[in-house]
This record gives C-alpha cells, structure tokens and sequence, in this order.
C-alpha cells in the first residue's frame, strides 16, 4: 500500500469532533471505535432525557458532551496511528518480499527468460553466437542465486523447452551439475540456519574442498593457498583456509 492509497483511508478530527457535536458517540462510531461509540450514544441519549426530565442532569450532560467531542478526536488519532503503522509493516513485507526474490531463482522467472531469448534468437534480433553468449548468463545466475524450488522440480519445469531444442546436451549438463549442487530449499529460519553452517562444520580443508567437488568445483593447490576452477569455467584464488571457508560458504 502506498502513501496515497493509505491517505484516502485516514479520518478526519474535525469530523468526528463535528459528529460528536451533535450526539456523543457518532465520532466514535466514525472513528470505527464501534463498541465505544454505542456505548456512548446510550449514554448520551439517557443523560439527554433524565436532563429534559429532572434538569437536574444538566450538569453531567454539559461536561461529558464536552469530553465526548475531545475523545471523538483522540479515536480518529488512534484509528489514523493503526492505519499508517499497518501501511508500513506491508510496506516492509514488499521490501523484503522483493529483496528475497533477488536473492532466489524462480523456475518460472528462468523458462520465461529462456523463451524470451530464444524468440529474439527465432526472429534473427539475437546472432547465434549473442543467442549462446546470453544463455551462458542466465545459466550463471545458478551460481550467484539459489533455486527456489527443489532440483528435481526446477530441472522438470525446463522439460518443454528441452523437447523443442531450446538448450543444448552441454549446457543441460550444466544446468544439472549446478542445480543439484544447490542446498536444498528450506521453509524457516531455524532451517536456513542449519544450512549456513554446514560448511562451517567442516574444520578440515579436506572436508571444505570435497564439499566444494561435490557442488563441481575443482580445488587445486596453488603456492600456499588454492585455485578454484568454477562450474562455468571462472577461476578463483585463495590465499588462506578462512578465505576458503568463506568462499565455500558463499557458493554452497
């Protein structure tokens, strides 16, 4: 919801002041304190006929009429203070929707790319060597991004556009190699934490290095640190067992 949109919805204080002029309550009511509103308007409507009655309830009515006009204003303050707070917390939620998506692969978003690319490849808008140059990068997201959807289900979705010839056997093979390095998808935060620290586990730099073989990277002593040959074919040197560590983390 955005600034105007929540606008259009604030109550007025000089409304429900107005509406409790004339009968105590209905700037409650205006304000959506419903409960409170009746309430009041009852009371409002015995302290008027003991008054016409007695006259002697005249000077319960004056102040209270007085004070349901203040009140009147405070609920549509309250009313407005819920509104915006509510505003801002689904504003929040769509940051962090939209900042979570950036972190993650989609299995539709990737098919609807490719097709994309493969229609302007079909028209002759894209050579055959910019056609492949850009599937290599949509294919490199595999790396920076993780899948939203679990191996099995994000290679099956890419079904169709195999069937038609959309992808070739090697870039398949990568797609595959990749996908299935990817750390299973996890549901909660309690999760996400035991999938961050598997890497942290592994103390040894054996066991980080067979980690990262199993996710295809190829770790290779170099002086005193290591080269790392990536899936798609980058290189990556490190110079210490932390900045392996971190590296692996980053990647698997």
């Amino acid at each position: 919801m955005n600034e105007e949109s929540y606008q259009v919805q604030l109550k007025s204080n000089g409304i429900a002041i107005l509406l409790s002029f004339f009968f105590t309550g209905a700037g409650q009511l205006y304000a959506d304190a419903i409960e409170r509103g009746i309430v009041l308007l009852v009371i409002y409507f015995v302290l008027t006929l003991l008054s016409w009655t007695t006259g002697v309830f005249f000077i319960v009515l004056l102040p209270y009429w007085i004070w349901g006009m203040y009140d009147a204003s405070m609920q549509a303050d309250a009313f407005n203070s819920r509104t915006r707070n509510s505003s801002a917390e689904e504003k929040r939620k769509m940051q962090e929707d939209v900042k979570n998506r950036g972190q993650y692969i989609y299995s539709a978003d990737f098919v609807s790319q490719l097709e994309k690319l493969a229609k302007l490849h079909d028209v002759n808008i894209l050579s055959d060597d910019e056609y492949a140059s850009r599937k290599k990068d949509l294919i490199v997201t595999l790396v920076d991004k993780r899948l939203n959807d679990q191996a099995e289900d994000f290679l099956a979705a890419l079904v169709p556009s195999i069937k038609i010839g959309r992808l070739s056997e090697t870039e398949i093979d990568q797609i595959k190699t990749l996908a299935f390095a990817q750390p299973v998808p996890v549901t909660n935060s309690s999760n996400t934490n035991e999938s961050a620290n598997v890497v942290e586990q592994a103390m040894s730099e054996d066991e980080i290095i067979s980690a990262l073989a199993v996710a295809g990277y190829n770790v290779n002593p170099s002086g005193t640190g290591w080269v790392v040959r990536e899936p798609l074919g980058g290189r990556v040197k490190l110079g210490s067992k932390e900045s392996l560590r971190e590296y692996a983390q980053g990647k698997i």
